[in-house]
């Protein structure tokens, strides 16, 4: 009988903040660390833009810059994290806006675009984001766990440059 009077207060307890003060966490690890690397680059006379895939393969889409390497990068992957602690940040209840920004870096390579990889753990709020040289999305509720998101990016070496490239990007996640 205990019980099932507890089961029936139990919402009313949760509904009035009868539990601990504590804050749901969320938070973000970089698997792959957080500014790829494109290597050695020989110099181009027009601007020149490469894309890194989700996979880490490094494609020249347009320009006449050199890239010494031919292997892929650490491709960008991060891991969101959730963990429930309280009811008022329940990670199963809250959206997760999730937002994606270049860092201004030497004027002779910068990250133009960014675009959604694969994202597994969660699922986006209205839709993958389209591209953009810069990020702001939802995420459902992902619930107590983790979640995994890969990125595409373009990055343009400026004409000239030459030397070892290396983009880098900030993260900010929060709930909605």
């Amino acid at each position: 009988m205990s019980r099932f009077v507890m089961w029936l207060l139990l919402p009313a307890a949760l509904a009035l903040g009868c539990v601990s003060s504590a804050k749901a966490q969320i938070s973000v690890v970089f698997q792959t660390g957080v500014a790829p690397q494109l290597g050695e680059i020989i110099a181009g006379t027009v601007p020149t833009t490469f894309r890194i895939a989700p996979s880490g393969q490094v494609t020249r889409v347009s320009g006449d810059a050199i890239r010494l390497s031919t292997a892929p990068v650490a491709a960008p992957r991060m891991m969101i994290s959730c963990r429930a602690l309280n009811l008022s940040n329940l990670c199963l209840i809250r959206y997760v806006r999730i937002t994606i920004v270049p860092q201004t870096q030497h004027a002779a390579s910068r990250i133009t675009m960014f675009y959604p990889g694969q994202l597994s753990g969660a699922s986006f709020r209205n839709g993958p984001p389209p591209g953009g040289s810069s990020l702001d999305f939802q995420l459902n509720p992902m619930g107590v766990g983790d979640t995994t998101l890969s990125l595409a990016m373009d990055v343009v070496v400026e004409p000239g440059y030459t030397g070892p490239t290396t983009f880098a990007y900030n993260v900010s996640v929060a709930f909605d």
